[in-house]
């Protein structure tokens, strides 16, 4: 009998130590330390960089792909606009000054024309806006005719000038169309085969913009074909009687984030 009550009682006492350990363990599980990440996000399109009129550096230009044509680069720090050359078709083989044509495109779907400019654009953030350089470079052998493998030419004595030459640039400060200060260079040059020469540079002072160079002006004839102008801003000359042929030459321009 007393054996029975104490079987009793030690098995009441087991559950309730089963029992209270159970709330033990259950309070235990109960607890929660877990995460999960949101993201906070913002994006800034590119600036549009586009080349400028240089009668208005507000308004875009479209230039003609094929009259004269011209490269570009991408990127924030940007050439928008580097011109081909084209110092046209002649009867005679001679020494002397060949100028190049002027630029046809587009403004606002209007044809017009244009004297030859280069241009750059920068968007950089103001932590990168340390200044620019651009240079050009002509390869070494100048303007060649190589239709023929057997008998290739060489145009000899050779320089082209970039001359009569005016700064322009659309910035925070507003436009201007012909910019005399020491932040934007505005010298001419001139280029011989297998040279390197500076063309264009940008202090840290000019921030964010479109900047040009414009070389000399258009002298209006008639028409409105590039052919048909008195232009005189970027100049062959020829020093040696060239034999009669087609002559190509390479100009390679660079631009770079360091303006010394």
């Amino acid at each position: 009998m007393h054996s029975k009550k104490l079987s009793k009682m030690v098995l009441g006492m087991a559950l309730s130590l089963v029992m209270a350990s159970g709330t033990v363990l259950a309070s235990f599980a109960a607890t929660t330390n877990d995460n999960t990440t949101t993201k906070g996000t913002i994006s800034f399109k590119a600036d549009k960089q586009e080349p400028g009129d240089p009668d208005d550096p507000t308004k875009p230009i479209t230039p003609d792909p094929d009259e004269p044509g011209g490269g570009e680069t991408t990127g924030a720090l940007r050439i928008l606009y580097v011109p081909n050359l084209k110092f046209g078709e002649h009867e005679n083989a001679a020494t002397g000054d060949y100028y190049a044509k002027p630029m046809k495109a587009k403004v606002e779907n209007k044809d017009v024309i244009r004297p030859l400019s280069i241009q750059v654009g920068d968007s950089r953030s103001d932590a990168e806006l340390d200044g620019w350089k651009l240079q050009v470079s002509q390869n070494a052998m100048g303007f060649e005719d190589n239709s023929d493998p057997q008998d290739p030419k060489q145009l000899t004595g050779t320089t082209i000038a970039f001359g009569d030459v005016k700064a322009e640039l659309n910035n925070a400060t507003g436009v201007n169309k012909n910019y005399t200060g020491a932040d934007l260079t505005k010298d001419g040059f001139t280029i011989e085969p297998g040279q390197t020469k500076k063309v264009m540079t940008g202090k840290t002072g000019l921030g964010r913009g479109t900047f040009m160079n414009v070389y000399g002006a258009i002298d209006s004839k008639n028409g409105n074909e590039a052919n048909n102008y008195n232009y005189k801003g970027v100049k062959l000359t020829i020093g040696d009687t060239p034999s009669k042929g087609s002559y190509e030459t390479t100009l390679t321009w660079t631009i770079t984030n360091t303006p010394n």
